[in-house]
């Protein structure tokens, strides 16, 4: 929750600071918040990279399923 409003404050600053943008993306997904996490990262990166990123937070979590889902959705999308 801590990164999640640090990354806030940065974009509030700069809207189109990528890495700030990404690192509220990542927040988020650690937070579970998926879908918000997956809008935030795709203003991020390539459609691709934002559904293989939140596939890789979601492997570290365990959720399986839900990453290989994401995973093949970034190799249709690439």
């Amino acid at each position: 929750a801590d990164a999640e409003q640090s990354a806030r404050r940065a974009l509030a600053l700069d809207g189109e600071h990528r890495r700030a943008r990404a690192g509220l993306a990542l927040a988020l997904a650690e937070q579970e918040k998926y879908d918000e996490s997956l809008t935030e990262f795709s203003k991020a990166v390539p459609p691709a990279t934002a559904h293989h990123n939140l596939a890789v937070v979601l492997a570290r979590q365990g959720k399986a399923d839900e990453a290989r889902h994401h995973l093949a959705e970034a190799q249709r999308l690439d």
